[in-house]
């Protein structure tokens, strides 16, 4: 089967490497107002025995007091700091607890852990993170008055055209190189790396 045009790829890379560049010169700290934020989670996460990945929560004050836990410790673990360890072949529910401005919230996400992940369900995954660090960016830029910055609103949709990328290749797996998949899931990682940086920075004081 004849495979898709690469040159997004490209196209994309060179946008995120000239944006990533930009931003560091434009960035200023600015304090996010702590009442405007709902603390999000992953709803599922997939993950191949062995692996580990840190349950990013999106959406938190400053000062907030994050615990997790777990409902299978032979499935799945988690440390202090949210990083999840995968066992052994199962399901486990990892329910974190949020409590900033007097409030107690609760999010849970489901792990499942299988023996090993196929290239899709690789892409699936990040997809599903990045969407859920879109949501939030977006969120965060309103909330500063951003949402009409120019270098801003392009990285924003730089993001955008990966989650769509990415949604691409999940309803047509067939259309897509191994190398076309390997290529998309550097990209989520480098896209999600680089907005939890910008994040970060906006939130400092």
């Amino acid at each position: 089967m004849e495979r898709k045009n690469t040159t997004w790829r490209k196209y994309i890379i060179s946008a995120v490497l000239v944006l990533a560049v930009a931003l560091t010169t434009i960035l200023a700290p600015v304090q996010v107002e702590a009442a405007t934020l709902t603390p999000k989670v992953l709803k599922t996460y997939v993950m191949a025995k062995g692996e580990k990945f840190t349950l990013n929560v999106y959406d938190v004050a400053d000062n907030a007091k994050i615990s997790y836990k777990t409902s299978k410790k032979s499935v799945a673990t988690v440390s202090k700091k949210g990083v999840v360890t995968a066992k052994k072949k199962g399901k486990a529910n990892i329910t974190v607890t949020v409590k900033q401005n007097g409030k107690t919230y609760k999010a849970t996400t489901k792990i499942t852990v299988k023996t090993s992940l196929k290239p899709t369900e690789r892409v699936a995954r990040g997809n599903a993170e990045l969407i859920l660090l879109y949501n939030s960016f977006v969120t965060v830029l309103e909330t500063l008055g951003l949402e009409s910055d120019e270098t801003m609103v392009d990285y924003a949709n730089a993001c955008y055209e990966i989650v769509e990328l990415s949604n691409s290749i999940a309803e047509n797996p067939d259309d897509y190189s191994d190398e076309d998949v390997e290529a998309v899931i550097e990209l989520i990682g480098q896209m999600a790396s680089d907005i939890l940086e910008i994040m970060d920075e906006l939130s400092q004081i």
